[in-house]
């Protein structure tokens, strides 16, 4: 029977938490609507929705890790110190600063690749360009050089003006322009405007290449930009998962079926709240339907999953054991958690333009001050 109980409220808790988290591609849907039949006034309003949306996630996320995830982490880490008898050290906050360190020197890395592929296209784009304009300035100085001209001698003409006028009669009776002579002294306007001509076609041609590499590159890093965002987002997808997964550790646990109902119906308000909030951050940065569709899932997945490993610890495992494995990647997630709703969530929208800045801080402390309540009731029916 309390098996039973467990598989119902976990099920709904599944269904509960999937529909709330693709609840934000219907605002996409919206907006894309409105990009079509609609003015831009109002796909402006749809986007700074969005905005506020994200504002809000990002202070649920900091209120999470400060007040539910940092807590079950020390808790986690005095139990195993109390049961070794180690002395008293910031482990805690140790291993959160790892899990943060750890996803910023991972990130780093990816960006470091990221950067040498870049730089790698660029020479190889550019040395290309070098030879496209080693020939187009190759050949038309060329066609300049066997171009007729008037009043300049070269040494072929040295030596055609020693044969005398019968060169004349072989070139044929094509006298000179009249505005080729000027008091009696060759004039080259002719000849510097065809010079100024070729000059000005490389110069255009010059600055086409240039503009189209510059193009090129611009689109290579607002790429790369992108996939800094998605790498972020999948993070974040990542440390709520953990802590999902946790959550429905903690539930596989309980033995007394009424007080796991009371914590479950909490627990749904807390992740229906975070599901949307995944979505929102995956709409924000434009991921595709199926993508957030398959994250929201996984988010939803973890709870049934961390209920299945509980029964598991409950049975077979030893509570020192499970208290280890619980402290250390808690730690890791709670260090994620915060390193994504900084870099990710506050600076990304602190820096964009959709929406007022103060309402932005304003959305902020409202989706912490949510979370807080939901945790303060949490507590009291625990």
């Amino acid at each position: 029977m309390a098996l039973a109980a467990k598989i119902i409220s976990l099920t709904a808790l599944f269904i509960v938490t999937f529909i709330s988290g693709l609840l934000p591609l219907k605002l996409r849907r919206k907006r894309e609507q409105s990009d079509e039949n609609l003015a831009a006034r109002q796909d402006l309003r749809r986007k700074q929705l969005i905005s506020l949306g994200t504002c809000f996630a990002g202070g649920a996320f900091f209120a999470s890790s400060m007040l539910e995830l940092l807590p079950a982490v020390e808790k986690d880490f005095k139990a195993v110190f109390d049961s070794a008898t180690i002395s008293n050290f910031p482990i805690a906050q140790f291993g959160v600063s790892i899990g943060f360190f750890f996803i910023l020197l991972v990130e780093q890395i990816v960006h470091v690749v990221k950067e040498r592929q870049l730089h790698g296209h660029g020479h190889s784009h550019g040395h290309n360009h070098g030879h496209s304009h080693d020939r187009k300035d190759s050949s038309p100085l060329l066609q300049h050089r066997h171009s007729p001209s008037y009043g300049v001698q070269s040494d072929d003409s040295h030596d055609s003006s020693d044969s005398g006028e019968s060169d004349n009669d072989e070139k044929g009776d094509c006298p000179p322009p009249a505005n080729a002579l000027d008091n009696g002294h060759p004039v080259r306007h002719a000849e510097h405007r065809n010079i100024q001509n070729v000059e000005d076609d490389l110069a255009n041609d010059s600055n086409e290449d240039h503009e189209h590499e510059h193009s090129i590159f611009a689109d290579i890093s607002k790429k790369h930009h992108n996939q800094r965002h998605y790498l972020r987002s999948y993070l974040l997808l990542i440390a709520l998962s953990v802590h999902a997964l946790f959550e429905g550790l903690a539930v596989g646990l309980f033995q007394n079926i009424d007080s796991m109902i009371q914590v479950l119906g909490a627990l749904i308000i807390h992740k229906c709240i975070l599901g949307f909030s995944i979505g929102i951050n995956l709409v924000q940065h434009s991921f595709p339907a199926m993508t957030v569709a398959w994250s929201s899932f996984l988010f939803s997945a973890m709870s049934p999953v961390g209920f299945g490993i509980g029964i598991l610890m409950l049975a077979y495992a030893s509570t020192y054991l499970g208290r280890i494995f619980s402290a250390v990647f808690q730690a890791i997630a709670t260090g994620t958690f915060l390193y994504v709703t900084f870099f990710e969530i506050f600076f990304h929208e602190l820096n964009s333009k959709e929406c007022h800045k103060l309402l932005k801080v304003l959305m902020m402390i409202l989706g912490y001050a949510v979370i807080t309540i939901v945790l303060y009731f949490e507590n009291r029916i625990k």
